[in-house]
């Protein structure tokens, strides 16, 4: 799996460690290192002055499809999807 330096801002400063490339380690991180808790149903994505307003369970998801652009591909015809469940779908 490769790595990415999170690019998550808050206050004017990025975080810059490397995560890998996958939701359930981005959301590990954002909780270990974020404090990531938010009450709130909806959060904004503070991912490179993102700004996206989405429900706090798809933040790790979005910053995988969407900041890091990472693909998965299908084994049997060998076309890149956006996620697992595109693949799945596929």
């Amino acid at each position: 799996i490769a790595t990415y330096p999170c690019m998550w801002s808050l206050h004017g400063h990025q975080c810059g460690r490397h995560i890998e490339g996958e939701k359930n380690s981005i959301a590990q991180h954002l909780r270990d290192f974020h404090n990531f808790v938010c009450d709130e149903e909806q959060m904004t994505c503070l991912w490179d002055q993102c700004d996206t307003l989405l429900q706090r369970r798809n933040v790790a998801r979005h910053i995988v499809t969407y900041h890091l652009g990472v693909k998965v591909l299908c084994k049997h015809c060998g076309i890149p999807l956006s996620r697992q469940d595109a693949k799945r779908k596929h």
